[in-house]
This record gives structure tokens, C-alpha cells and sequence, in this order.
């Protein structure tokens, strides 16, 4: 046991890790295939949706737009009805 070990440790690793490494290799090179073609489709999908992300978000900024000058209008409005109110006499008793 003891000189199965030493052989290990001595000279002898490369005889046990060139299967490995060659393990490794044949399955890695596979698997870094596929992820790198995921990455690749991912982008692509991300590109093609990008321009109707930009749409949406014009199409909002205007909606927005319309929103504040509404409130500005309706704001007026009810300072409008305030004055009058303050204009008008009392009513008489």
C-alpha cells in the first residue's frame, strides 16, 4: 500500500493525469460549446427585443408628457374656480 503511494507521490503522476486531463478535455470542450452558443442566442434575442424595449419606453415618456400637462390644466382650472369663489359676495341672509 505504502509503495502504491510512494509511487504516486515520486515520479510516477503523470501516468494518472493524463487520463484525467484527457477526461476532462473530451467533456469540457462540449459543454463550453453549448454555453457559448446559449450566450450567442441570448444576445441575438436580446438585440431583436431591444428596439421594441425603446418603443415602449417613447411611447411612455409621451404618456407621461400627457399626464403632467393635464394636471397642469386641471391644476388651473381649480385655481380658476377658487378665485371665483373668493370674488362672489356672500350670500344674504
Amino acid at each position: 500500500m505504502t509503495d502504491t503511494l510512494g509511487q504516486f507521490a515520486g515520479g510516477n503522476q503523470l501516468v494518472y493525469m493524463i487520463p484525467v486531463a484527457m477526461f476532462i478535455i473530451i467533456f469540457m470542450v462540449p459543454i463550453v460549446a453549448i454555453l457559448t452558443d446559449h450566450q450567442r442566442k441570448m444576445a441575438k434575442m436580446l438585440r431583436e427585443s431591444q428596439p421594441s424595449a425603446l418603443a415602449e419606453i417613447e411611447a411612455l415618456r409621451l404618456e407621461v408628457a400627457e399626464l403632467r400637462q393635464l394636471i397642469a390644466q386641471q391644476t388651473f382650472s381649480l385655481e380658476d374656480v377658487r378665485s371665483q369663489v373668493k370674488i362672489l359676495p356672500p350670500p344674504k341672509p
